[in-house]
C-alpha cells in the first residue's frame, strides 16, 4: 500500500512538473514590450563567422540557441516551483518548527 501512495506522490509531482514548465515557457517565449536584441544576450559577433565555417546557418543557430536558453529557464524555474509546494506540503504535515 505504501508503494502505491509513493507512485501517486511522483505522479502528481510530475504533473505538476509539466504543468508549470508548459506555463512558464509560456510566458519567457511572449515577446516583451520593447523587444530582445540577440547582442544584448552577450554573442559577440564572431559567432557569426565561427558558424558560417561549421556550414550552419548563423541565424537559425542563433535562434536555436535563444530556445534552448529560454528552455532552460522554464526549467529551472518550474523545478523552483516544484520544491516550493513540496516544501509548503512538507510543512503542512509536520506543521511549523517552534
Amino acid at each position: 500500500m505504501r508503494n502505491l501512495g509513493g507512485g501517486r506522490c511522483l505522479a502528481l509531482i510530475n504533473t505538476l512538473l509539466d504543468k508549470r514548465m508548459d506555463l512558464h515557457l509560456e510566458r519567457l517565449q511572449n515577446p516583451s514590450p520593447g523587444g530582445v536584441k540577440l547582442r544584448r544576450i552577450g554573442w559577440p559577433a564572431n559567432d557569426w563567422r565561427r558558424w558560417r565555417r561549421a556550414g550552419r546557418e548563423p541565424k537559425l543557430a542563433r535562434t536555436r540557441q535563444l530556445a534552448l536558453i529560454v528552455r532552460r529557464q522554464a526549467e529551472v524555474m518550474a523545478l523552483s516551483d516544484v520544491f516550493l509546494t513540496l516544501t509548503v506540503v512538507f510543512l503542512g504535515c509536520v506543521g511549523w518548527p517552534q
